[in-house]
């Protein structure tokens, strides 16, 4: 039963994200009102606290013990996620682990790299102010490699998933500037 809901969850995923692309509900960054995105480090404590409680440790818990980190030291000043996108996020991460829970034959060299990647591009973003949309790219590369990894329908969409997401906040960022 749960895998059903699981493999519902990320069927709908994005083709809701492109429905409500353009619309308020998916509007983060610089928008007047939300949460601060500072909140993203709920994401990552509560996935974390979900996969001890259900006795799993994979490496995918690296990656999200590093964003965990990451939320420590890397801190938001203005920018903002509305409270619907808080709550997906929760959503999101357990069900991702649900999924990727039997998730073993990660080449950890390459997921290493991948993890460390995406650090440098965070680093770039949050510390230069440089390649803006780099840290959006390394996500993706993650995600798309455990699909290469796993290969099934479920992170067939979440890559789906990720790049409406992506495209839709690289145009709406750039929407403020023109």
């Amino acid at each position: 039963m749960l895998n059903k809901i699981t493999s519902l969850y990320f069927t709908i995923l994005p083709f809701i994200t492109f429905i409500t692309s353009f619309t308020p509900l998916i509007l983060h960054g610089h928008i007047k009102k939300g949460m601060s995105k500072n909140f993203f480090i709920f994401f990552y404590i509560n996935c974390l606290i979900f996969n001890f409680f259900i006795k799993n440790f994979n490496l995918y818990l690296l990656h999200i013990l590093r964003r965990a980190i990451e939320c420590l030291i890397f801190r938001y000043n203005h920018s903002k996620m509305n409270y619907i996108q808080f709550i997906h996020g929760i959503i999101y991460y357990i069900f991702l682990s649900l999924h990727l829970r039997d998730i073993e034959e990660i080449n950890l060299p390459v997921f290493i790299l991948l993890n460390v990647f995406q650090t440098l591009t965070h680093i770039l973003v949050f510390r230069y102010k440089r390649f803006v949309y780099s840290h959006y790219f390394s996500e993706f590369l993650i995600y798309l490699y455990l699909f290469y990894i796993k290969k099934s329908k479920e992170l067939f969409y979440n890559t789906m998933y990720l790049i409406i997401f992506i495209l839709t906040s690289i145009i709406n960022r750039n929407k403020k500037y023109l």
